[in-house]
């Protein structure tokens, strides 16, 4: 028996309910008229490495310790996050320790590949596939005579769709033809695959699609490029379920939602207006917050450079989590992390969704005055063209997490009104305002991804409610009668199966064996 995860990234609900009631996936029909179902709640930030660390781990990220792309390791300063950072047994670790097999192609923070019985290849954030990103290495060189395998699209330079969105369809045609011939070559216990295309062409072109969103073209010959891709996913799963045995089970999934942004916030340029952030005063800085103030920006900046060819640079410093948006490209004059005075400091945002950190120096009452202040800016923050409150919650780490990892979370973090206005990485001072219409993202996660599950003993047309990402794990253990860990925060979800199934449970976490 296997049990197979066909992980579909920030596959959204609503779109998938739309295209099938349009009659365009009638594989996902069926699934859910054979499957038990719901929308999948992912963990805060509903960002990649969170997320699917969520999933591999089971745990809230107060246990793991992945809390963005990046991690703090001292002061201002983040390094990019590798395997090596996860501060849990994941589902592999689980595996080894049991005797058991398994495939992971594409699953995020899997670098550097980890020793398994079965094999894996690795998922975001590297910037390419080769030897170094399998396991076993000389698994690479058949995956080249299969034709290739790019964990990338092309990059979106905002007039080149035509070849964006061709290079989707190429990439998933790779995806598709590894993830077959592997399946039929390995006989293992899971098997787990992630197609990461739903999610990075939603980034770009969801006002394509958004007839609502206020920068939508109207009349663009990309309105369904999206669609084609959910339906290339109805296909895959189609032919998948086509080939699994009738002892399999399968679970499809995705790690978090998708839907419209409207706006970017630069909060760096609001803590810096209100004494929270503060710039060193050489000449250099003085100079470069001057172009910011003329609107030499790294907004301006962004476009530019894609203009000039240079795109691919801004991909590979982005996943690098390089300091500004350009990293140090050409050393252009923009202001940058480099540039502030951490020391005079109390309170810097930086990540995919707003991430604040707070000076590490700040205790007691003049910690958690800036806490106050801080909250206090983010609740009173409008947007001046609507009125609009911009920020509906803001919590402590501690409110958010528990385990011995909070201590590396963000000190603080905040959800903006339907996750519509979106505070990026890279543009920590993009702009000379504080809120402005995204420059390039027009779409970005929301907090409900899919979630369905079949095969023997699992209700058909069953509808569940209350589904968390950190359960899949925990009941994928179950399906294969291995012990659920009691450390794990999710929990086998025992409403989808048609009859009592008995849960088994580690007693606590033991030492991973090595192969």
């Amino acid at each position: 028996m296997t049990v197979y995860v066909l992980g579909i990234d920030g596959a959204s609900p609503e779109l998938i309910e739309k295209y099938i009631e349009d009659g365009d996936l009638p594989n996902f029909m069926k699934l859910r008229e054979e499957s038990a179902y719901g929308d999948l709640e992912t963990v805060f930030p509903p960002i990649t490495p969170c997320a699917w660390t969520s999933f591999l781990t089971g745990k809230n990220p107060g246990k793991h310790g992945i809390y963005d792309f990046s991690v703090r390791k001292n002061g201002n300063e983040f390094d990019i996050v590798t395997s090596a950072d996860v501060g849990s047994d994941t589902i592999y670790d689980l595996m080894n320790r049991h005797g058991k097999s398994v495939g992971s192609l594409g699953i995020p923070l899997t670098y550097p590949p980890q020793e398994v019985d079965g094999y894996m290849i690795s998922g975001l954030p590297i910037d390419k596939i080769d030897g170094d990103k399998v396991y076993p290495s000389e698994l690479w060189s058949d995956i080249e005579e299969m034709g290739g395998l790019s964990i990338h699209a092309s990059t979106f330079t905002g007039d080149n769709e035509e070849e964006y969105v061709q290079s989707h369809y190429d990439q998933i045609d790779q995806m598709e033809n590894v993830f077959f011939n592997l399946t039929e070559r390995h006989d293992l216990d899971l098997n787990m695959v992630l197609f990461p295309n739903t999610d990075t062409m939603a980034h770009w072109m969801w006002k394509y699609i958004d007839e609502g969103h206020p920068d939508h073209p109207e009349g663009n010959d990309y309105s369904d490029c999206l669609k084609q891709v959910y339906i290339r996913m109805d296909e895959i799963l189609g032919k998948l379920r086509s080939r699994i045995d009738e002892e399999d089970h399968l679970i499809v999934m995705s790690d978090h939602g998708f839907g419209p942004v409207y706006k970017n916030i630069y909060l760096n340029n609001l803590f810096q207006e209100k004494g929270l952030l503060n710039f060193e005063k050489n000449p250099m800085t003085l100079f470069r917050r001057s172009l910011l103030k003329t609107g030499i920006t790294p907004d301006r900046g962004y476009r530019m450079v894609s203009k000039l060819g240079l795109e691919e640079y801004i991909v590979q410093s982005e996943q690098k989590e390089e300091s500004g948006l350009l990293g140090k490209l050409a050393e252009l004059p923009v202001l940058s992390e480099d540039d502030v005075d951490w020391e005079n400091t109390q309170a810097f945002v930086r990540g995919n969704f707003g991430q604040i950190y707070l000076n590490e120096d700040l205790e007691g009452n003049e910690r958690e005055g800036t806490i106050q202040k801080v909250k206090e800016l983010l609740y009173d923050f409008e947007d001046p063209e609507t009125g609009e409150k911009v920020v509906e919650k803001v919590e402590r780490k501690e409110e958010m997490y528990h385990g011995p990892e909070t201590d590396r979370a963000p000190d603080l973090l905040f959800f903006t009104k339907d996750l519509k206005y979106m505070s990026w990485r890279h543009f920590e001072f993009g702009s000379n305002r504080k809120i402005k219409s995204s420059p390039s993202r027009t779409g970005h996660h929301k907090m409900k991804g899919i979630f369905h599950i079949t095969g023997p003993d699992i209700k058909s047309e069953e509808r569940l409610e209350g589904l968390n990402i950190m359960d899949v794990i925990p009941t994928a253990l179950s399906l294969m009668d291995l012990p659920v860990p009691r450390d794990m925060d999710g929990k086998p979800i025992t409403e989808a199966f048609s009859e009592d199934i008995q849960i088994e449970h580690e007693e606590k976490e033991l030492e991973g064996i090595d192969f």
